[in-house]
């Protein structure tokens, strides 16, 4: 992660991120686990960021076919 994706990641509003989850999902996080819940996406973010910066194909299948 450069420092330019950090400084990205710290204006980010992963409050009202996670918010808007909540709504999206149906859950509500207790105020006492909202900091860990925070983390974890912010985690989940640089885990997945590789990923998403790569090139797929857009006939790239993601799963195989089954033809017996």
């Amino acid at each position: 992660m450069t420092k330019n994706d950090e400084e990205k990641d710290n204006q980010f509003d992963w409050y009202s991120y996670m918010i808007e989850l909540e709504h999206l999902t149906g859950n509500s996080v207790p105020n006492e686990y909202s900091a860990d819940v925070i983390s974890y996406l912010k985690l989940t973010k640089k885990i997945v960021q590789p990923l998403l910066e790569c090139d797929i194909p857009e006939e790239f299948q993601s799963a195989p076919i089954y033809r017996p």
